[in-house]
């Protein structure tokens, strides 16, 4: 008979979270900024138009560096707090 494995949880719910802003915005971010650096090739007309156009895809990829950079200063402030008031 094998034992079960005990399960140890890394992450809590607010730290599951904070990590799914972050993959989520980051990746808006490349979706929504790559036909904009590469404009010129056909793909990138069609995930514009997907998008909504030109304004709209603009408006996504601004909102979404909002959000990561948000992301980014909240995790940096949590990460520091647990590493040096929670040691």
């Amino acid at each position: 008979v094998h034992a079960v494995p005990e399960k140890v949880r890394r992450f809590d719910p607010w730290q599951r979270i904070e990590h799914a802003v972050l993959l989520v915005s980051f990746s808006v971010l490349a979706i929504t900024g790559l036909p904009q650096k590469y404009s010129a090739q056909p793909w990138a007309d069609t995930m514009i138009l997907w998008m909504g156009g030109i304004e709209m895809t603009r408006l996504i990829h601004h909102w979404a560096a909002v959000i990561l950079l948000i992301g980014s200063i909240y995790h940096f402030i949590a990460l520091s707090y647990r590493v040096y008031v929670k040691r």
